[in-house]
């Protein structure tokens, strides 16, 4: 049996204590308890906000600072900074965890208040309170404490509804001026049109004054996105959804949304972290995905576990720890549990199921394969593919030059539902594809707006994103560094069975005796020859390239952007391995020759069956043991993902940052089409069924013997190839 040796082993029982110490929850001070407690039961997921009881008996109260921003309560040193606000009225603190998935967390922090009684002490607690609320977001406009403990009936409210809006309306709005805006929506001054707010190098936050409807934040790009700290908490509080942005020139950007109608606590204010985050980032496109075809995703089939899958959990470095990682893995459930009919459970993760599912309540994998019994696997994806529109108009006598963002539904991003390995299938999913966008953007979920709100905020600077002071923290996982053991010893076995193996004896192998030349035992010499070509590489190559072919096998969502040229000389060169040559492989075409071995080792091994039932549980528990919490974050991502019945399931989010430029009245400079591929990971796609037949079986004394036991396994299974 290959194996990750001693050393992971006892990594592996270690890994197994400590996760069997976790709770659902863990405080370091109990008597803080049964305020907090409740709290989070009645909010489980995220929430950003100050709670406030009021005083005991003894004039003591709690207060509960629910998921603070990193950046202006560090972590580190949140104590010695609520010290400097509260004084001698606080008297104890400590931070709470709640778990959400699996050793994923989030930490609010809860302190103890005394001495806020008699005459004045109202006032001076405000006071103190109001001085929070402005180190955590730079204002304490509307920042009255939420009252502990949690009223229940006050949580039963709908998230904001679905909103289309058109180009033309926006332009009429806040272009055309149509709509007359005023600071924050007070009555006084005159109301006026945002290009005459512009024009006076006013920014901002800004309520139409007319009638209710409209709130915007209008930013100059001369400053850092910190600068607005104060006004996006504006924004945040006086809107429900964003659901445009229109650029003004070169210098100015405004965000449009809803003027708010869904209370706070069922739709949280945006973050300023997230958003600045998002407005900065230089990346064209961000993701998350769980990696079902990672090499040691699947079934567990012993341990806490046991029966259900795993995979690792791939967030952009940019979102790791952060507010809308874990929101984008939330989401990601939501699609692949609600649309199979609730059939895929994920652990740890608490948002009730709709009365009313997708698909009348069918399981969309199901229904598929009743149409194309070919079908084997289905992709779900949220993707930004159609989601958003972009005209570019030129000033004219009385409007200034504008670019218009625009949402086409601010409910939920699109759906991609597919067979990603066979596209020939695409159209059996289209169906679905309709019915389930418009039932997930109607569903008025809070959670799937505020995603959508956000991709505004991302899509609208891609162009030219905000300048910030400091760059945003960026967090790369790489897996567990015994994995790379593994792959070396299994490397060191397949020297042996490759050097036993010639065409003949592979075709002996892969060929059903009651078939002849059956797409099957063909698929299976080209993958077996592959493999054996794959050690040939792994052999010859140096050290550097070995490294390499290591990183296309345990990180292949990090090998892209190979050009076809250097494909066809990685073949060449290949080739020449193949033949026995030796052959000196220049640095700048490695990295292909490395993809290459690396695609073929993993198919190879998926064929073979190489992973067995201890190894994968032991990478499972090497990922959830290199998962500590974060010391820089009140939010911890987890790592991996458990579920029930989802080894056909992968996908997860293609936040693309690219939009379709349409331009009415002349041809439009080039941009880059939103693209709707999500998952590449391994980056040759497989999606071949698992097969379950040892190396020995490979090695064994009897032809006959081998083959029978080969075909057994094989043809157990649909035996239908990628």
């Amino acid at each position: 049996m290959i194996g990750f040796g001693a050393t992971a082993r006892n990594l592996l029982v270690a890994s197994t204590l400590l996760a069997s110490g976790l709770g659902q929850t863990a405080f370091a001070a109990d008597a803080l308890k049964e305020q907090w407690r409740p709290f989070r039961n009645a909010f489980p997921m995220h929430i950003q906000t100050i709670a406030a009881s009021a005083p005991d008996r003894a004039g003591a109260r709690v207060v509960i600072i629910a998921e603070p921003p990193p950046d202006t309560l560090p972590k580190a040193t949140y104590q010695t900074v609520l010290k400097t606000i509260f004084g001698e009225h606080l008297t104890r603190s400590a931070l709470a965890h709640t778990e959400i998935g699996l050793h994923g967390w989030v930490d609010d922090v809860v302190l103890t208040l005394v001495g806020y009684n008699g005459a004045g002490g109202d006032a001076a607690l405000r006071d103190d309170l109001a001085l929070l609320a402005t180190k955590l977001w730079g204002t304490s406009y509307k920042g009255a404490p939420l009252a502990l403990p949690v009223n229940p009936a006050s949580l039963t409210a709908q998230g904001p509804p679905n909103i289309a809006i058109r180009q033309p309306e926006l332009r009429d709005w806040l272009v055309g001026g149509s709509v007359r805006f005023s600071p924050d929506g007070t009555p006084f001054g005159e109301p006026k049109a945002l290009s005459q707010l512009i024009g006076e190098r006013q920014d901002g936050t800004f309520l139409s004054a007319q009638q209710r409807g409209l709130a915007v934040l209008v930013v100059n790009r001369q400053f850092t996105f910190e600068h607005y700290r104060a006004e996006f908490r504006k924004f945040a509080l006086d809107s429900d959804v964003i659901f445009g942005a229109v650029a003004f020139g070169p210098d100015h950007l405004v965000f449009v949304g809803r003027e708010r109608e869904v209370p706070v606590t069922i739709m949280p204010p945006l973050r300023f972290e997230t958003a600045r985050i998002l407005v900065s980032a230089k990346e064209k496109e961000l993701s998350q995905s769980y990696e079902r075809n990672d090499l040691f995703a699947g079934p567990l089939k012993e341990g806490q576990f046991t029966g259900r899958d795993w995979a690792p959990i791939y967030l952009s470095p940019v979102l790791v720890d952060t507010e809308f990682g874990s929101e984008l893995n939330l989401t990601d459930q939501m699609l692949k549990s609600w649309s199979m009919a609730g059939q895929v459970k994920y652990y740890n993760f608490a948002w009730p199921t709709p009365a009313r599912l997708p698909f009348d309540g069918k399981p969309i994998f199901q229904q598929a394969q009743a149409q194309e019994p070919r079908t084997h696997e289905t992709l779900f994806n949220w993707n930004t593919t159609g989601a958003f529109s972009r005209v570019e108009y030129n000033a004219t006598t009385n409007q200034p030059k504008s670019d218009i963002f625009a949402i086409q539904n601010s409910g939920s991003l699109p759906i991609i539902y597919k067979d990603e390995s066979q596209p020939e299938f695409d159209a059996v999913y289209t169906p679905f594809e309709v019915k389930g966008y418009d039932y997930y953007r109607n569903l008025r979920n809070p959670l799937l707006a505020r995603v959508t709100s956000y991709q505004v905020l991302f899509q609208a600077t891609r162009d030219r994103p905000l300048r910030i002071e400091t760059p945003a923290p960026e967090t790369v996982l790489s897996p567990p560094v015994l994995l790379g053991t593994w792959v070396n010893e299994t490397y060191d076995q397949l020297k042996k069975l490759a050097a036993g193996l010639d065409d003949k004896k592979i075709a002996e192998r892969c060929h059903d005796p009651g078939k002849d030349n059956t797409p099957e035992s063909t698929k299976c010499v080209e993958t077996v020859k592959q493999l054996v070509l794959s050690v040939k590489i792994w052999v010859a190559g140096s050290e550097r390239l070995r490294d390499r072919i290591m990183d296309g096998v345990l990180k292949p969502r990090e090998v892209r952007g190979i050009d076809r040229a250097r494909l066809v000389k990685a073949f060449d060169l290949i080739k020449a391995i193949d033949s026995g040559k030796s052959v000196q492989i220049p640095d700048d075409v490695q990295p292909a020759v490395a993809a290459i071995a690396a695609r073929f080792f993993l198919d190879g091994v998926r064929l073979i069956g190489l992973v067995e039932g201890d190894d994968r549980l032991a990478a499972f528990m090497l990922y959830t043991h290199d998962n500590l919490e974060s010391t820089g974050s009140y939010i911890t991502t987890p790592r991996v993902v458990v579920s029930s019945a989802g080894s056909n399931i992968v996908g997860g989010h293609n936040l693309s940052g690219a939009t379709r430029l349409s331009c009415p009245t002349r041809p439009c400079r080039q941009v880059q089409r939103g693209s709707s591929r999500m998952r590449r990971a391994p980056m040759f796609s497989t999606s071949t069924p698992p097969i379950s037949i040892r190396l020995a079986q490979w090695q064994g004394n009897s032809p006959n013997d081998r083959r029978a036991a080969w075909i057994k396994m094989l043809c157990s299974r649909n035996c239908v190839w990628s």
